[in-house]
């Protein structure tokens, strides 16, 4: 037998065998996925440096970011699968208001025996639904807008149901739930999404109206907006394009070109969709709540990792680090990529095209956060303004 021939079938052995030891690795290390948060009644090591790590990079870099946000008081709801645990706050006003109805939800917040958590007590409750009581948004204490977010534990146990849930079910035992969601889930990422959560809370304390003018816009505008997707699928795909364009562009020139077809392209896209001025207001309100939040979560990030004199707090034995938050150039990057893919179907779209304005107002228009905030100015409003 020919070395060819016999190396064909080697091949033919050899391949299947190890697709098959991986699949059986693979179906093995799932088992071992947890279900459960390990605890529901108490916050482990790596909820409270998660809390901690936040308000530390907020107090020392928030201001930079974004004028205020990092002197104001940074409270944080983190809840689990039962349980909710309000930190950084003292005294609070029993139960809590779910932004933006007015109604009031819970019960007193109970002190956890012996936990302190930045020299306060640590409350908790037991909520019925903690996802859907609180979610991850904002809510009132009292008077005090509070980020709330799930924990890190909670969170990629959710997100990996989340997957199974999608998958066919031959795939389900197989598939590398490890690589993702898990992988891209991590402390650093959960932190900026404090961080995420913690703008809505001070857009919340400044512009409270704004604030649930724009939740509300989701909840009673987004089904009928959506049923005209299909009528602004292809101006949405030149609209985004431009918009990434003008990101990635380096040349000023252009960049102000490219933005201004963007805003040219969204108003030709409008027109041609006959879209009406509640909901254009609709996709003004988005862009200006979770725009916003993810500019800054993003920025909040590229600061922690480039200050030089910022220094992450220090790590508890059994807790990960942040890595000096080190993977902030990767995740960027995809977001920007992302810009160009967004359309119309769903919420996140508002996300991107909201912190991509925001990302060439920086550029054009250093002042802009004196106003987005205090006026009723919008974030393409100010783009128009900015490039005559």
């Amino acid at each position: 037998m020919s070395k060819k021939r016999k190396l064909a079938l080697g091949c033919l052995v050899i391949v299947p065998a190890a697709c098959l030891l991986l699949t059986l690795a693979i179906f093995l290390s799932n088992l071992g996925l947890p279900t459960q948060s390990k605890q529901v009644d108490v916050l482990s090591a790596q909820d409270r440096y998660q809390a901690a790590e936040y308000r530390h990079l907020r107090a020392a870099l928030g201001d930079s970011v974004w004028p205020g946000f990092g002197s104001q008081p940074a409270p944080v709801m983190l809840f689990n699968e039962q349980r909710l645990f309000l930190l950084g706050m003292a005294d609070p006003a029993d139960g809590w208001v779910k932004v933006p109805d007015p109604a009031p939800r819970g019960a007193a917040w109970q002190p956890q025996s012996g936990e302190e958590f930045d020299s306060l007590p640590v409350y908790s409750q037991v909520t019925a639904d903690p996802a859907k009581d609180v979610g991850a948004f904002t809510v009132r204490v009292g008077d005090q807008y509070v980020a709330c977010l799930t924990t890190l534990e909670a969170m990629r146990i959710g997100m990996v149901e989340a997957v199974r849930g999608d998958l066919p079910d031959f795939l389900k035992p197989i598939f590398p739930y490890r690589i993702f969601p898990l992988a891209m889930i991590n402390n650093e990422w959960h932190i900026l999404g404090l961080a995420h959560e913690g703008f809505h809370a001070y857009q919340g304390s400044l512009a409270p109206a704004r604030l649930d003018a724009a939740e509300l816009a989701e909840r009673n505008l987004a089904k009928t907006y959506r049923a005209q997707v299909d009528s602004m699928l292809d101006g949405w795909k030149n609209e985004v394009s431009l918009l990434h364009q003008a990101l990635k562009s380096t040349d000023d020139a252009q960049t102000r070109d490219l933005a201004r077809q963007f805003l040219a392209q969204r108003e030709q896209r409008r027109a041609d969709a006959r879209l009406d001025s509640a909901l254009a207001q609709y996709e003004r309100d988005r862009e200006w709540l979770e725009g916003l939040a993810k500019y800054t979560e993003l920025e909040l990030w590229r600061a922690g990792r480039d200050a030089a004199d910022y220094t992450p707090l220090p790590v508890p034995a059994g807790v990960k680090d942040v890595n000096d938050y080190q993977g902030f150039q990767q995740y960027y990057n995809e977001q920007v990529r992302l810009v160009g893919t967004q359309d119309p179907s769903g919420e996140q779209v508002f996300y991107y095209t909201g912190w991509a304005q925001a990302e060439l107002l920086d550029r054009f228009s250093p002042g802009w956060k004196e106003r987005i905030l205090n006026d009723d100015a919008s974030l393409e409003d100010l783009l128009r303004e900015a490039l005559r």
